[in-house]
């Protein structure tokens, strides 16, 4: 599956799941200081799902490590 990533981002971490599927996406956009996390959906599409900066701190609030164990 081919992601295009938004331009200007750089993907930081790519989080699977059990079964091997890329469920989330990290970004980092250095001219702002920004980091972005996404959801992969069935097409390779992102959706944006929040940003901030401090990279646990978005694993933390969108649970991301609990949806990834299901």
């Amino acid at each position: 599956m081919k992601i295009n990533y938004p331009k200007g981002e750089t993907r930081c971490v790519s989080y699977y799941n059990y079964s091997h599927k890329l469920v989330f996406v990290l970004t980092y956009k250095p001219t702002s200081g920004m980091y972005y996390l996404y959801e992969v959906l069935e097409d390779g599409e992102l959706n944006k799902i929040g940003k901030g900066n401090n990279p646990n701190q978005l694993e933390e609030k969108y649970n991301v490590m609990e949806i990834l164990q299901k």
